[in-house]
């Protein structure tokens, strides 16, 4: 599941070349009465801290995961 969400955050991010990082753009956060910015044509909010938080975070963890479980498929040797 970990892994799901993570892939799910990072479909969302889109790289900014003039920054040099990844923005997540339209979405809203836990407070949803704010669900767009004052004269906006469309709804969503960028770059919410709470969102991008709980990416960065999901990311992370998702990335030690995968470090520490071997690969699909890897024979222990002790096993073998």
């Amino acid at each position: 599941m970990l892994l799901q969400i993570a892939r799910f955050r990072a479909d969302g991010a889109e790289y900014d070349p003039g920054t040099g990082r990844y923005r997540i753009r339209g979405v809203v956060g836990p407070a949803e009465y704010h669900e767009r910015y004052p004269d906006a044509g469309r709804p969503g909010l960028v770059d919410n801290t709470y969102t991008d938080v709980t990416a960065a975070w999901a990311l992370c963890r998702a990335l030690d995961l995968v470090r520490r479980v071997p690969a699909c498929g890897a024979r222990n040797s002790s096993n073998a």
